[in-house]
């Protein structure tokens, strides 16, 4: 059964962006509905859920290396991307400002 950090690690992986077609489609055992509400708490819950997704699955000696990917990835979301991903622009707003401040 695919998890939320399963989808963090395609994300991760891909060298391009992805639609949420495309995740989907690697993912059908995961509503469309549900893809897009783990990505939204991906961004909110931020830097801790990553991680606790990456200490679960990646070999301690990779972690930061792939941290720092995954948070690279996500200072490249931008408004363009996030009707892709279900999200809503307050969600996006809130997630860069709290990148912003910290």
């Amino acid at each position: 059964m695919t998890t939320a950090a399963d989808l963090l690690d395609m994300l991760a992986a891909s060298s391009v962006d992805l639609t949420l077609a495309e995740l989907l489609a690697h993912h059908p055992d995961v509503a469309r509905r549900t893809a897009q509400r783990w990505i939204s708490q991906l961004i909110a819950e931020g830097l801790s859920l990553i991680d606790a997704a990456v200490s679960a699955k990646v070999p301690k000696p990779e972690q930061t290396n792939v941290k720092a990917l995954i948070v690279e990835e996500l200072r490249r979301l931008h408004e363009g991307v996030l009707a892709r991903y279900g999200l809503r622009p307050s969600e996006f707003t809130a997630w860069k400002k709290r990148q912003e401040a910290g």
